[in-house]
């Protein structure tokens, strides 16, 4: 962890560690949100925020923030202005695509979103 000092500049760089679809046929279980077989998609973020100092080009890492999301058609949007995956047909379209993790420090951080965002699902069970 570094300060950021006024007059530095702020830089922050988001990746999606891993996601998750459920409701797919064989995984796992609950209710079906609107009716395409998709119950629920999760994604685990991290935000890399790393300041630069104008005067010396110098960079350092200050932290690194993890979200994980739930991801629905139930999720709360803007009202002033339609999401951007928004169907043609206006209808909120859901991630597809599940990460693949190409290096084994893409895998290593693969198992640490995994780990997040079944840890979240404990978290919610035990808030229901």
């Amino acid at each position: 962890h570094a300060p950021v000092e006024i007059g530095s500049m702020l830089s922050l760089t988001a990746r999606v560690d891993y996601s998750e679809i459920m409701g797919m046929e064989s995984e796992g279980s609950g209710e079906d949100v609107d009716g395409d077989g998709i119950k629920e998609a999760v994604a685990a973020v991290s935000v890399v925020a790393e300041v630069t100092n104008i005067a010396t080009g110098q960079t350092q890492r200050t932290n690194t923030f993890r979200f994980s999301f739930a991801l629905s058609d139930t999720s709360a949007s803007p009202v002033s202005s339609p999401p951007s995956n928004t169907h043609p047909n206006g209808q909120s379209q859901r991630p597809r695509r599940r990460v693949s993790p190409r290096s084994y420090a893409e895998a290593m951080e693969w198992i640490d979103g995994r780990r997040r965002v079944a840890a979240g699902r404990e978290v919610r069970r035990g808030l229901a």
